[in-house]
């Protein structure tokens, strides 16, 4: 069983919960946590939609509550030297893109697939990518804890290194 978000379940270092009716996050800690704390707020971190000969590099995104990085009805997206962690859900998703580039980055622990793409996406080069730590039990969808998710026609896919899924390196 795994309790999420349950205030009465807090019994070990790093576990917390947050209580949106009076926005205080709780948290069991060993050592002081200073003033800041990151959480999952937004959405969506990076977000590219209906545009062409974009290109994304040398990045750091982090804390996604959904999706770290998205491209949607993009063309000639470049993504480069981009690290993508802690999404709550995707670390990168592409949805109608077509003749674009994801290389040299690293995606790591996130909960769903560290990078999906639908079948509506064309002409994608996905490679020399590390890829780690996908997929937690207590948050899931039908597909999911997948390295590399590509569900596209014409999908190029060379030297990414997987490391740590929970289901399988690449689909």
């Amino acid at each position: 069983y795994f309790f999420v978000n349950n205030i009465n379940a807090i019994d070990l270092a790093d576990e917390w919960a947050y209580q949106s009716s009076t926005g205080k996050i709780f948290l069991h800690s060993s050592s002081n946590p200073g003033n800041t704390i990151s959480f999952l707020r937004t959405d969506t971190t990076v977000s590219v939609e209906n545009a062409s000969n974009v290109n994304i590099k040398n990045i750091s995104i982090k804390y996604a509550r959904i999706v770290g990085l998205s491209v949607k009805n993009g063309s000639s997206v470049l993504v480069d030297s981009v690290d993508v962690s802690h999404s709550g859900a995707d670390g990168v998703a592409f949805s109608a893109a077509t003749n674009s580039t994801f290389s040299n980055n690293s995606i790591s622990n996130v909960n769903w697939s560290g990078l999906i793409s639908n079948a509506t996406c064309n002409n994608l080069s996905i490679n020399n990518n590390s890829i780690a730590n996908i997929g937690n039990e207590s948050f899931g969808k039908s597909k999911t804890f997948i390295g590399i998710d590509c569900n596209s026609p014409y999908c190029q896919i060379e030297n990414n290194k997987i490391t740590g899924t929970g289901y399988s390196g690449i689909i």
